[in-house]
């Protein structure tokens, strides 16, 4: 994951206001990108290891994951469309510690725990450090059962990025192409 956002770094550097990401309701350039980053990621409690990600698909999932990266978090997709019952499922069952979410999906947020709103304010920013451990939990929608998630450490996204052969990829050591935690 350092190779990826090293690689965002670059980019922005490069050209800061190049439009990253544009969705119904704005854009949001590369240097936009890594400062609401930066911005979110000092925001997150420390004690918070495994983050719910209750983002419609856009600008402000962008910026939430990119957080989660720079900042060695778990990140948790919560899809928008699961019912709540499905995400109340995939909060326990990951064991997330808090949610992030903007005010239009925080009603599917489960009763008692902590959500942080993410907003994005149009800013540039510094650029968020860099810290490992960061990984994924996605998981299914359940249509046959109960939602079922897979963990994806850095080192496993590492080396998938390497092995599909992207530019500026490396693939991780042989100690961190192992399982999960």
């Amino acid at each position: 994951m350092r190779a990826f956002f090293e690689a965002v770094l670059r980019l922005a550097d490069r050209d800061p206001d190049r439009v990253a990401f544009a969705d119904s309701h704005g854009t949001l350039t590369r240097a936009g990108l890594l400062g609401e980053a930066a911005r979110l990621s000092t925001r997150l409690p420390k004690a918070a290891r495994t983050i719910g990600l209750l983002l419609p698909n856009g600008r402000e999932w962008a910026v939430a994951q990119l957080a989660c990266v720079a900042s060695g978090r778990i990140a948790v997709p919560l899809p928008t469309f699961f019912s709540v019952e499905q995400i109340r499922h995939i909060v326990r069952d990951a064991a997330v510690d808090l949610v992030l979410t903007t005010e239009a999906c925080r009603t599917s947020t489960p009763p008692g725990l902590p959500v942080l709103s993410v907003a994005l304010t149009s800013e540039n920013g510094t650029v968020p450090g860099f810290h490992p451990g960061f990984g994924t939990l996605i998981y299914t929608s359940g249509s046959t059962g109960r939602p079922k998630g897979v963990r994806h450490e850095s080192g496993q996204i590492g080396w998938s990025t390497a092995a599909r052969g992207a530019p500026g990829a490396r693939a991780p050591p042989a100690a961190q192409r192992g399982g999960g935690v």
